[in-house]
């Protein structure tokens, strides 16, 4: 079979029949079959990057792996960061735009009202717990406490 050579010094292709097209890899003496088979040229050129990417062939561009979002918050959430996120749900429609400026001017003037005179101590203006003193169940708006767990809800923290 003709093979055909590709910007992948290692990678080829090659029309095992008509309406079948193959990817080849040219490293070995003999050029060996490898990946998806393709109905037309086209296909299998259209998907050529993502392929020599996939298996690392010299001069693909490797797309950047981004951690996955959940992971990010919690890393922000652990790195003492306040962290809120609205689902698009949650959101109804509005632009999250809009949402954030406006949460920005909020959390500025909450910080700025919240900022305890000693954070070893419970807020008697804590809405959460009035100052009670609960040394079992430490208030997560009072306290600098490690992130709540409950069964199948997930993971809750203090920003939530």
């Amino acid at each position: 079979m003709k093979t055909h050579k590709t910007r992948f010094t290692e990678l080829g292709y090659w029309q095992i029949e008509p309406g079948c097209w193959q990817c080849v890899d040219l490293t070995g003496d003999r050029p060996a079959q490898v990946g998806y088979q393709y109905a037309t040229k086209a296909e299998l050129l259209a998907n050529l990057e993502a392929y020599a990417t996939e298996y690392g062939c010299e001069g693909a561009n490797p797309k950047p792996v981004l951690p996955k979002p959940e992971l990010t918050l919690d890393y922000l959430r652990a790195h003492g960061f306040a962290v809120v996120v609205f689902t698009p749900q949650e959101l109804e429609g509005v632009n999250p735009n809009r949402v954030v400026h406006r949460l920005v001017e909020l959390g500025l003037e909450v910080i700025a009202g919240l900022k305890p005179e000693s954070p070893a101590a419970p807020s008697e203006d804590c809405p959460d717990c009035g100052g009670a003193k609960d040394v079992d169940k430490p208030c997560p708006f009072c306290f600098d406490v490690e992130p709540i767990t409950t069964g199948d809800e997930g993971k809750k923290t203090n920003a939530e």
